[in-house]
């Protein structure tokens, strides 16, 4: 079966028109906007503006799903109660997953898609969701092999997804190497990562491992590149 796959990240309260219709949009973190990291804001942004967004997209049918995990500045996913984050999932009316540092299983009629989907980055500060190398690596562990989609918030070095290429730090490696390890154990189809919002944002492969940045923002947090669109054919688990 061939599908419609959409990724995205890093929307920061900036929340895309899509027009293509889809069967999976995969985002990555950084939902809520940058200017307010109060739980309270952010609970009530997302149980209002980010529900109707969601319910808005254009679904191909009763089965497309949007399935996100969080990132750093979403304090919610981070603090909010199971009771919220369920309560959020249950507005969007089936059509939403989210995922802190776990697997999904979606599926198709009798076709199934894996993924999995973790918020979790290096230290940089005391933002939600950082934390120690070694921390990281427990974390990552979880990580299965023989997945369709990884979906992380921070963004590995592989293929220059975590490089900052624009900005006042412009070739910096900010990469994750903790991520690096992980993605090359477990072997994914595809990773779909943000966070280094200038990162790498062609689609290239390593190893067979297909990867990009898809964050939605520039480093300036103004909207910038269109979700990725790609076709995944679940017979041969390969991109048309």
């Amino acid at each position: 079966m061939l599908i419609d796959v959409l990724a995205s990240s890093d929307f920061h309260g900036n929340l895309p028109k899509v027009e293509t219709p889809f069967d999976l949009f995969l985002v990555c973190g950084d939902i809520c906007p940058a200017h307010d990291h109060y739980v309270s804001f952010q609970k009530e942004w997302l149980e209002t503006e980010y529900v109707d967004w969601v319910k808005s997209l254009p679904f191909k049918d009763d089965e497309s799903m949007v399935v996100m995990t969080w990132g750093n500045h979403d304090y919610f996913g981070e603090r909010g109660s199971k009771i919220d984050v369920a309560a959020l999932v249950h507005a969007c009316d089936g059509k939403l997953a989210v995922l802190k540092n776990e697997a999904f299983t979606w599926w198709h009629e009798t076709d199934k898609v894996e993924i999995f989907g973790t918020p979790y980055c290096k230290l940089f500060g005391s933002w939600p969701f950082m934390v120690s190398e070694e921390t990281l690596d427990k974390k990552f562990a979880k990580i299965p092999e023989g997945l369709d989609f990884l979906i992380t918030h921070d963004s590995p070095t592989l293929n220059d997804l975590g490089k900052i290429h624009e900005g006042w730090q412009p070739g910096v490696q900010a990469g994750n190497v903790a991520l690096d390890r992980h993605i090359m154990r477990a072997m994914p189809k595809f990773v779909f990562s943000g966070h280094i919002h200038s990162g790498n944002h062609e689609l290239g492969s390593i190893e067979g491992v297909s990867m990009a940045n898809v964050s939605y923002v520039d480093e300036t947090y103004s909207p910038r590149w269109e979700p990725l669109h790609v076709k995944y054919d679940t017979d041969i688990k390969s991109s048309i």
